[in-house]
């Protein structure tokens, strides 16, 4: 799902860059709300034919009951505050990258307004990509080593940006930063007993938003005053407090596991 997620988010600029160089940007708009209605009904008729709920239903709960006896979970409140925080981060990441690198390379002076719009276009296409690749690889590797290699694949991407002002910077950023989302939410299952997971899912997604927008806007302030060169150190220190923050509960998981 978070795949084909970045599929969407490439394919959809897309639609509506066509649209606008065909007709007007409302039919654009007109095109993306049929899109829309199209998921809701596909959404309505699996939820009335029950295509989510199979058999194993119970067996998988009984299965998860002797886990919970087995397995040491991470119980105190802080936990829950940094495994939170993690994708507060995160999501500042994600979007400050992808809207503000346009206008620092046009700030630049290396490239025009038009021929940027590509890098984001680049970028979720990598997402897509990285998402897929680390998708397959997790038959081999776990959650912490895939979030690892994400953030050091990510934060080369950026050095490569800022160095360079290339689009490959844009493709390492989102190929590495790909993962990091749906790898985070698998791993609070490691982390968190079932009893709680719900809630704190749900706590890390509202996280994730927050962090889109208050990120969004410190960094666009510290822009304005400062300098558009700063996006690039802010995007790297925002990843490193994701990686923090996720060491920290990895290192808690462990010592309850001791």
């Amino acid at each position: 799902m978070h795949c084909f997620w970045g599929g969407g988010a490439a394919i959809s600029p897309i639609i509506m860059g066509q649209m606008m160089a065909v007709l007007t940007w409302r039919a654009g708009y007109f095109a993306i709300t049929g899109i829309l209605g199209v998921v809701a009904v596909m959404l309505l008729i699996s939820m009335y034919k029950k295509v989510w709920i199979n058999d194993d239903t119970k067996s998988e709960q009984g299965d998860v009951e002797k886990v919970v006896v087995k397995k040491r979970y991470l119980t105190k409140k802080w936990h829950q505050v940094v495994e939170i925080l993690t994708f507060f981060f995160l999501g500042g990441t994600d979007y400050t990258l992808v809207f503000f690198t346009g206008a620092a390379l046009v700030a630049r002076g290396y490239e025009t307004t038009e021929s940027v719009a590509i890098f984001s276009a680049v970028y979720y296409v990598a997402m897509t990509a990285g998402r897929m690749f680390f998708g397959w690889a997790a038959k081999w590797l776990k959650e912490v080593p895939i979030t690892r290699i994400g953030i050091v694949i990510s934060i080369a991407g950026i050095g490569v940006l800022y160095f360079t002002s290339n689009v490959v910077g844009m493709a390492l950023t989102g190929f590495g930063l790909g993962p990091l989302l749906p790898t985070l939410v698998s791993d609070t299952s490691n982390r968190f007993t079932p009893r709680v997971l719900s809630k704190i899912v749900g706590y890390e997604l509202a996280a994730f938003g927050a962090g889109i927008a208050v990120l969004f806007f410190i960094t666009s302030q510290i822009l304005h005053f400062v300098s558009y060169e700063a996006l690039f150190p802010l995007g790297v220190a925002f990843i490193v407090l994701v990686f923090l923050c996720n060491e920290v509960l990895e290192r808690a998981v462990k010592a309850a596991e001791r």
